[in-house]
């Protein structure tokens, strides 16, 4: 696992970095959808299978999965708070928030 650190060419210099060691496979996310197609086209031409995830490509090259954030994360938000009210009853719950938007 590479963190892309939500900087493209740190993620496009990951999938180089996949290739050279010869995966078996890549997930690939990066938020710039012409930097996903170099990526996907990179690994392609190595013969490595690649799959993108949250933010599609900007060409339908490869399969790509679209993650429902709101959904999971207002499950996980529910999970969570029960927890924490099972290990700290009666005690509030404050959170903070950081976000990339």
């Amino acid at each position: 696992m590479i963190d892309g650190n939500f900087n493209s060419e740190v993620a496009l210099d990951a999938v180089a970095t996949f290739i050279q060691q010869k995966v078996d496979g890549i997930m690939y996310h990066t938020l710039e959808p012409e930097v996903l197609d170099a990526g996907i086209k990179m690994a392609q031409e190595a013969g490595i299978p690649i799959i993108t995830f949250y933010v599609p490509p900007k060409t339908k090259i490869s399969p790509h999965v679209q993650i429902d954030e709101a959904k999971t994360s207002f499950e996980l938000g529910v999970i969570a708070a029960g927890k924490w009210q099972e290990f700290y009853p009666g005690k509030p719950i404050y959170i903070g928030v950081i976000d990339i938007s």
